[in-house]
């Protein structure tokens, strides 16, 4: 059976189809409301959207990574008005500092001030990193499933927006800080299903290995929505650009033609990250085509270069990123 839900969030007609078998006098009901109660936690739309809505933890968009996106394009814009924005968090300023000392990055020169790392790194990098900063900053909290292993997964998420970055530039995509950003971005739904929802997440976690699906199909089979589309709720209400919130997702539908291309550099990085058993934290995620690949002229020997380098290094950003998380 087919099935529809429309609702209205911060503006927009969100509409979720979903295709699946039930009885016919449930089939009625479940087009208007999906409820289940999971210990003591309703989920139903309204309880979602009002939970994302009013979700402390979530806070707001990354504010400075955001602030000196939208400064680049101003022609003044210089290292300097880049390290006034950034030396307004200083702990915000102290872990790029902590970042740009690490061994992929400083290539054994020391780097003193924020603005040394600015020139050293340049901007496009810098800017990748306070977004990295600011998005573990916000997920640090206490972990209430402690059998989760959270260094792994933001070691995948970093390693991912990454390789989505690199695959974009070496296609010669026009804008692959949307393909960085939905690489970051695309799977903080989970974080919010661990912080709000501690029992579903549990049982996600629980059907993934009792029943060998992803996670993403396991959150879909015990409820209607997965940890992508709770991800791009999140972007709605962030107010994040559509090319990135689109881009989580296969089934959510654009008018921006280039919305398919910044979905499929973040599917073949997760992808090559799996088949490379690099930062796994999905055992039963299901890679991709070689097909895709082919698509986008990454042959063996291009996925192995761009792979190997990030991986290479990863480890070391990522330790010192979630060392303060």
């Amino acid at each position: 059976m087919e099935t529809k839900k429309g609702f209205n969030f911060f503006g927009r007609n969100v509409i979720i189809e979903k295709s699946y078998k039930i009885g016919p006098i449930y089939g009625l009901t479940i087009v208007i409301s999906v409820k289940q109660t999971f210990g003591n936690e309703l989920m139903d739309e309204y309880h979602l959207l009002h939970t994302i809505d009013n979700a402390e933890h979530i806070g707001s968009a990354p504010n400075i990574a955001i602030a000196l996106a939208d400064a680049i394009n101003d022609q003044n814009f210089n290292s300097a008005k880049a390290a006034y924005y950034i030396n307004m968090d200083p702990t915000i300023a102290a872990l790029i500092l902590k970042v740009s000392n690490s061994a992929y990055y400083s290539r054994g020169q020391q780097i003193k001030t924020v603005q040394q790392a600015i020139t050293h790194l340049g901007l496009e990098t810098v800017k990748k990193l306070v977004f990295a900063i600011e998005m573990i900053g916000k997920y640090r909290s206490d972990y209430p499933y402690t059998s989760f292993d959270y260094p792994l997964f933001w070691k995948n998420i970093i390693a991912v927006a990454m390789l989505a970055d690199a695959i974009a530039v070496f296609s010669n995509f026009p804008d692959p800080d949307s393909s960085y950003l939905a690489g970051l971005l695309s799977n903080i739904g989970l974080l919010f299903m661990r912080q709000y929802y501690p029992y579903l997440f549990k049982q996600v976690l629980d059907n993934c290995k009792r029943n060998e699906v992803s996670f993403a199909k396991s959150a879909d089979s015990i409820w209607f929505y997965d940890h992508k589309f709770l991800s791009y709720l999140i972007g709605i209400r962030w107010g994040l650009p559509d090319r990135v919130i689109f881009g989580f997702k296969e089934c959510l539908r654009s008018k921006d033609a280039l919305v398919p291309h910044v979905y499929n550099h973040v599917y073949m990085a997760e992808s090559i990250l799996h088949m490379k058993h690099h930062a796994v934290w999905d055992m039963y995620f299901e890679p991709c085509d070689e097909k895709l690949f082919a698509q986008y002229h990454l042959d063996k020997p291009v996925i192995d270069r761009l792979a190997n380098d990030i991986i290479e290094h990863v480890s070391d950003i990522s330790v010192k990123l979630f060392e303060h998380a």
